[in-house]
């Protein structure tokens, strides 16, 4: 049986949100994730006829592509971008829905968006997780808080988007609901996502925050990286309450992938290329960085 999609629409006025393109994650900017260009359908757009006539799409819909539902309508497509999403939010698959022609700058902020709109998805799960398996009450409010903090991080990046492309952005994502882990998975899939993938965006963010050109930028990611440090805090205390229930074997193999972790996050930042006015972090910075950051070849990532 196939798993429930949660679907998430946002725009301005909403609650969640999304990316879009090639590149995927929290506030970083990873390689990663499968994309393709795909049609959605805007409008219906009456006329007069369709027949033996040159359709003139941006006239009738506003959009670049458009085709003949029938003697009288035109169907109206926006080509937009769909991406399988990387990062936190690996205890469910999510897709995410967006324009295709958005700036640099607007496609970066797009794309943090999707990251936290699936992150409120991964907390919910993970809190669900917590729960199943006994954890600490303080754990699992803990995820509630950090759900929480998700969706105005999804807020603060559309808006964001939109106060840089001058008009209203919209964006969609489906998380496909995950099955409850094992314990064992609990604590490979935190030690990934949540010690490394989200350590390792929580310090870029607060890198953002201090050197970003743009103020609004800066503005915008002070807050988000105070959270998302939190947000990693919460993955140590995890890792920290699931270590002494793991047998031998599922400690080293916790361990194996954490250090395949940092080392394909090595590999990806060393061959990433950026916009340089953002404030993320350069390729020719990242191996100081990361280990200033405790992600050195023969370091556990720490959450501070």
């Amino acid at each position: 049986m196939a798993r429930p999609l949660v679907k998430l629409a946002l725009g301005l006025p909403l609650v969640v949100p999304v990316a879009a393109a090639p590149w995927l994650l929290g506030c970083g900017w990873r390689q990663g994730g499968a994309c393709h260009a795909m049609p959605r359908e805007t409008s219906v757009v009456e006329v007069a006829t369709t027949t033996g006539v040159q359709l003139d799409c941006a006239a009738l819909c506003g959009e670049d592509s458009c085709s003949a539902l029938d003697e009288t309508h035109v169907r109206c497509y926006r080509i937009e971008t769909q991406c399988q999403a990387v990062g936190r939010p690996k205890m469910g698959a999510t897709i995410a829905h967006l324009r295709a022609d958005a700036p640099p700058n607007v496609a970066w902020a797009l794309e943090a968006a999707v990251g936290e709109a699936s992150s409120v998805v991964a907390f919910d799960e993970l809190r669900r997780a917590l729960l199943h398996h006994g954890a600490p009450p303080a754990l699992c409010a803990a995820a509630h808080r950090a759900r929480l903090d998700e969706v105005n991080h999804a807020r603060a990046m559309t808006a964001l988007a939109a106060t840089w492309s001058g008009h209203s952005e919209r964006v969609f994502v489906e998380v496909e609901r995950a099955v409850l882990p094992t314990l064992e998975e609990l604590a490979w899939r935190n030690v990934v996502e949540g010690c490394v993938v989200e350590t390792f965006a929580a310090k870029e963010a607060a890198l953002q925050a201090k050197r970003a050109p743009d103020r609004t930028l800066r503005a915008v990611m002070a807050p988000l990286a105070a959270e998302e440090a939190d947000h990693a805090a919460l993955a140590a205390d995890i890792d920290a309450w699931l270590e002494p229930r793991l047998s031998h074997a599922a400690r080293r193999e916790k361990d194996a992938r954490r250090a395949q972790a940092i080392a394909t996050l090595r590999t990806e930042l060393a061959a990433r290329e950026v916009p340089p006015d953002l404030g993320l972090l350069l390729s020719d910075e990242a191996d100081a960085a990361l280990r200033a950051w405790g992600f050195g070849p023969d370091d556990a990532p720490t959450a501070g």
